[in-house]
């Protein structure tokens, strides 16, 4: 787990000790995303993953493995913030620039229904 990853992560789990949420069950609504991810070469990436943090209260972290470009899994409603971590290939891994093995505040996305496709694009 890289430094970033962990300083990002430690508030979150330190958060859950005294209520993970403030969010009720029934305000949190999980759905299913899918989207496309490519290369500074505009070509599809794959073996890595992409790793989901949430912005938004109430909604956990996520990681999802891009294969031949696409992922798919589910996240909570609400805003994120991603990054790429090593998955299957450490060549993929290595080829993606360090800016976007961290996480970054301007780099966000909302999730809002099922039927959002999400576009992650390496620049």
């Amino acid at each position: 787990m890289t430094v970033a990853r962990f300083a990002m992560l430690l508030p979150l789990a330190l958060g859950c000790l005294t209520g993970c949420s403030s969010v009720s069950e029934k305000d949190e609504k999980i759905v299913e995303v899918s989207g496309s991810a490519t290369g500074k070469d505009g070509k599809p990436l794959d073996g890595v993953s992409i790793s989901f943090i949430p912005l938004s209260e109430g909604a956990n972290t996520a990681d999802m493995p891009v294969v031949k470009g696409k992922f798919s899994g589910k996240l909570a409603t609400g805003k994120y913030t991603y990054f790429y971590i090593e998955g299957k290939s450490k060549a993929a891994f290595n080829a993606i620039p360090d800016s976007y093995k961290e996480t970054n505040a301007e780099r966000t996305f909302v999730v809002k229904s099922s039927t959002d496709s999400l576009t992650f694009k390496v620049e």
